[in-house]
């Protein structure tokens, strides 16, 4: 990444800020028990949650997204999501702290996310940041969302900040995608949900962390 101390820090929401995984875990065995189907390991919904509704629906209930029945239980889904929006949520260690840090040294800090408005703007009220986010951009505040670079460069002329002066963290290819088509600095959240045989690696992010401590220290690295 580029020496210069950068004016933004940004970041994806599901899987790189907050580890939401817990609630969407719970919520699809809960459907597939309504269904009436046997116990399947977590793990089968937590690699999913980066696909959305959609895919953490395929894979709780074991069905194609052309099921007649597939959209009923899309949105009881997303009904029981907001019911209990952040119960089990949390940041990933050492990024509140980060985030604190941020604040003291002036630099501007926000989160680019394809989750919808009505989700994503009251899961991040109740992780109660300190600061609180300068920014939070959804699907709701552009024409196209990640991997296109909109968001992004949205983010970046609210802020008031070159888009090369600031660093996007994802966990997905499409973070990465939409960072570097935007001009950003780029970090891969390989700690994140990525899927089976994924590797960050092959997104080629300007820089990769491993862990959220890790990814802590090395913004912080550049901000002295």
């Amino acid at each position: 990444m580029s020496g210069n101390v950068p004016l933004a820090v940004l970041f994806d929401l599901d899987g790189t800020l907050i580890d939401t995984a817990p609630e969407f875990v719970a919520i699809g065995l809960r459907l597939r028990q309504a269904a009436g189907l046997p116990a399947v390991a977590p793990e089968a919904i937590r690699r999913r949650v980066s696909d959305g509704a959609i895919g953490m629906v395929a894979a709780a209930l074991e069905i194609a997204t052309a099921d007649p029945t597939f959209e009923q239980w899309r949105q009881r889904f997303l009904n029981d999501y907001e019911k209990g929006l952040g119960q089990h949520s949390e940041p990933y260690p050492g990024l509140r702290a980060l985030v604190s840090t941020l604040g003291v040294n002036g630099i501007k800090w926000g989160v680019v996310t394809n989750k919808l408005s009505r989700f994503a703007q009251p899961l991040m009220e109740k992780m109660d940041f300190n600061p609180p986010a300068d920014i939070v951009i959804t699907p709701d505040d552009v024409s196209h969302p990640k991997p296109h670079p909109e968001s992004l460069i949205l983010a970046c002329n609210r802020l008031n900040c070159p888009p090369d002066r600031s660093v996007f963290v994802g966990d997905h290819r499409r973070d990465i995608e939409a960072g570097k088509a935007a001009g950003c600095a780029t970090i891969a959240a390989a700690y994140g949900y990525l899927a089976d045989g994924e590797s960050a690696t092959a997104w080629e992010a300007d820089a990769i962390a491993h862990s959220s401590l890790a990814l802590s220290q090395m913004i912080e690295n550049q901000l002295q």
